[in-house]
């Protein structure tokens, strides 16, 4: 008998390995051990030689636990050991961690049916886990992934529970999150406004609280990753309070649903989409609403065809939402446009004024993440990431022959703000961290970097930065390079997302010419003015910039992507060659003071310029019929997508009837000027403009030859368009899309990644062929 060592990588800590390979080696007499290491997880065994270890491998790789994913394993001749028995070693913490990180998994049916059983000793308990679901990423501290590496280390097992956790027949064996009511986690449910003493009755706590959320009262809830508040969905008033509390005027709420089954009475829920609330990562899923709901759905999701629902996915969120027995709104708790709020004393502070009661609970959440949210477009039914976070980050195993080299630490955007680091062969892109803006979100992607650089012991040895110098990512990268003597890589913001969806793709070693379509609100540009309608062709490691929307003026700073009024205006007064088109309902709404006060600042030569297609968006937007600011980002543009959604659910995929899709923009936009007055033209207008965009792409495409095209930024989070695209393209080109990351400025720290790689490749050759002589371009720009 020989000894052999098995090395496998991938998603295999925190999703019950351990416990199948004992389980595995015990029904095929297998002597040996298996261990975690900070590389993934580490078995030795006994058989006679290398082609019955490999068949034992193969065999054992079958059937591996449903949530796991292995990357990569290799076997090798160990020196020489006899072993008796199969055991669990403890884990070994040396080495640098290179293991894909297990992100928090949603309730199992196993640990439900339990929680709903009057002769289960968990019955009610409202943090029962197994090891197929519950917290994984948000309460880890370090790796291996191991019990006191995680906040669980403040809980010590109970006899029973030792019991289960070592007997190898029980599926808690080796479950690290193991508790029960009577060594686990204690909740607390508090009046904020102290007119009544704590509750601590740990049976009592989740039917007290929906007690008061019939009671029509707002309460917040520690979930898995941070506070959530909850308050009836079927209740107006209620609904319009939060919003007020919240300073959250019009951005749409999500709802949970006790079950599938309710939300299947409440929404026109298709296949995927149930199957997607179903899954491990239990995102929010947009779906599209019917007319026969009790929701209070002008207050949720108000002028929109979808609202955002999910499930329970912890034990406690179930039995509040059990005890209740309708919808409840779930929601972030904090003020908008502020981080998820997740410690205990922070919750008291700032919740105070917004919640009327608060259910705390003593284990520590030591990473911070929102839910993730998901939609499937209308048309083609095609799955669209639209917010990657709890469930989903911060691992990233997509990109094939990942070679990037280690140390490199990308820090993002400052909308949809995400950073990501290569640390050996691991890529790791963090959960939605939200917009830079305030003191409070700055504070909190500070600590969540430290965290997660802590977590896996990362040394960065370059910063990659956005090219934009008033970032605030882009000032806390120059910060950290200059304080480390670091090299520092400022990255154009489009060519960054443009190398995002080229990698995700596995188009890096492309050989065959491709076009990049890059839409967007803004990005700075290599000629100072504000990018966001971009073309780009990729030709193996040569990227170059070829083309744009033509530019129209950028008036009133800020201002400009808060109020479609302005963008509409400029759209008007650069393409249409003034404002003196009379017949537009925009126009009429406007005083002759008003018109004259625009139209000289939009003859002004210092005007910045733009290209933006966010803001294209916009102007459409208003020009039929959107009223006054956006109070959340793409609320116009959502506006636009719901009216050109509803026409094409009524008519499909139809051609254009009013306006002509191949003339060029200033044409179009007379055309759409000219029924604009029709309301009732509203949404086949919307559903025109969206297949002059797609006609738009195909006459760039055939201008430069192209029959290849990628597309990214947060204008390709319209899954209307998305469809429209592939529906007239796609016979023609060959189109590629996101697919595990957003398109919007989420995927840009990944693309800064990428972008700083293939510097590294070309560099790489250049030094190779001037050895030999020859020449060799650095990256076109």
């Amino acid at each position: 008998m020989k000894t052999w060592h098995l090395h496998i990588r991938g998603m295999v800590q925190g999703v019950g390995f351990r416990p199948y390979v004992y389980r595995f080696a015990r029904k095929n007499s297998l002597n040996g051990y298996i261990l975690n290491g900070t590389d993934g997880v580490h078995i030795e065994f006994n058989c006679r030689n290398y082609k019955e270890a490999k068949e034992i491998t193969s065999l054992l790789l079958e059937k591996i636990p449903p949530f796991s994913i292995v990357t990569s394993f290799d076997i090798k001749e160990a020196p020489h050991k006899l072993y008796k028995e199969f055991t669990i070693h403890q884990s070994n913490e040396e080495g640098p961690a290179n293991l894909i990180i297990t992100p928090d998994l949603a309730l199992c049916d196993e640990c439900r049916e339990e929680l709903n059983s009057s002769d289960n000793p968990r019955f009610q308990y409202g943090f029962i886990t197994c090891t197929s679901c519950g917290p994984r990423y948000s309460i880890m501290a370090g790796v291996p992934y191991d019990r006191e590496r995680t906040s669980m280390r403040d809980f010590e097992m109970c006899n029973s529970c030792k019991v289960e956790y070592n007997t190898a027949t029980d599926r808690r064996y080796f479950s690290q999150t193991q508790s029960c009511p009577d060594c686990g986690i204690k909740m607390q449910l508090t009046d904020l406004n102290k007119k009544s003493k704590p509750l601590d009755d740990q049976q009592k706590i989740p039917e007290e609280t929906a007690k008061l959320l019939k009671s029509g009262k707002i309460v917040a809830v520690k979930g898995i990753g941070g506070y959530l508040l909850l308050c009836d969905a079927q209740n107006p008033k209620v609904v319009k309070e939060l919003r007020k509390r919240k300073n959250r005027p019009a951005k749409p709420f999500a709802v949970m649903f006790p079950d599938i089954e309710s939300i299947t009475n409440d929404t026109l829920i298709k296949r995927r989409e149930r199957e997607e609330l179903l899954s491990k990562s239990a995102p929010i899923v947009l779906v599209r609403h019917n007319q026969r709901n009790k929701l209070a759905i002008n207050e949720i999701a108000p002028g929109l065809n979808n609202i955002g629902v999910m499930l329970p996915y912890t034990p406690l969120f179930q039995l509040i939402i059990d005890k209740f027995g309708s919808p409840l709104i779930a929601t972030s708790a904090n003020i908008s446009n502020s981080p998820l709020i997740y410690q205990e004393e922070e919750a008291f502070k700032m919740l105070t004024g917004i919640a009327d009661y608060i259910v705390t609970n003593n284990r520590e959440i030591y990473i911070p993440q929102d839910d993730s949210v998901v939609v499937y477009s209308s048309l083609l039914g095609d799955k669209h990431i639209l917010r990657r976070s709890r469930g989903l980050a911060p691992s990233f195993p997509y990109l094939e022959n990942n070679d990037i080299e280690s140390g490199k630490l990308a820090m993002g955007a400052d909308m949809k703000s995400t950073f990501a680091l290569s640390h050996h062969n691991t890529i790791y892109v963090s959960q939605y961290l939200g917009d830079m803006g305030s003191f409070d979100t700055e504070l909190n992607y500070n600590k969540v970097l430290d965290s997660f650089t802590s977590l896996v012991q990362f040394e960065a040895n370059e910063i990659l930065i956005d090219m934009h110098p008033g970032y605030y990512s882009s000032m806390l990268g120059e910060r950290k390079a200059l304080e480390k003597d670091l090299p520092l890589l400022k990255v154009q913001h489009h060519e960054a997302h443009f190398m995002a969806v080229l990698a995700e793709n596995n188009l890096i070693h492309t050989e065959t010419p491709l076009m990049g379509v890059v839409w967007d609100g803004t990005g700075l540009g290599y000629d100072s003015s504000i990018w966001g309608g971009e073309f780009f062709t990729y030709d193996d490691f040569d990227l170059e910039h070829i083309d744009q929307f033509p530019q129209f003026s950028h008036i009133l700073q800020d201002k400009f992507s808060k109020e479609p009024l302005l963008p509409a205006l400029s759209l008007l007064y650069t393409f249409c060659n003034d404002l003196k088109i009379n017949e537009n309902a925009l126009l009429k709404s406007l005083t002759k003071r008003e018109i004259g006060f625009y139209s000289n600042l939009l003859k002004s030569r210092h005007n910045l310029k733009t290209s933006s297609m966010g803001r294209v968006f916009d102007g459409i937007a208003a020009i039929l019929g959107f009223k006054g600011d956006n109070t959340y980002e793409g609320e116009a543009a959502l506006y636009l997508q719901s009216l050109a959604e509803n026409y094409a659910l009524k008519h499909g995929a139809v051609t254009s009837r009013l306006t002509n899709s191949i003339a060029g923009f200033p044409d179009f936009l007379e055309q759409l000027i000219s029924y604009s007055n029709n309301h009732n033209l509203y949404q086949q207008l919307s559903y025109e403009f969206h297949l002059w965009l797609v006609g738009y792409i195909k006459k760039m495409a055939m201008l430069y030859g192209h029959t290849r095209i990628a597309f990214s930024g947060g204008v390709f989070q319209n899954s209307l368009l998305t469809d429209l695209l592939k529906i007239v393209l796609k016979p023609q080109f060959e189109l590629f899309f996101h697919k595990n990351l957003s398109p919007n400025d989420e995927s840009v720290s990944y693309g800064q990644l990428i972008y700083s790689h293939i510097g590294d490749m070309k560099k790489g050759l250049f030094e190779n062929l001037n050895s030999s002589g020859k020449h060799f371009d650095i990256l076109k720009t």
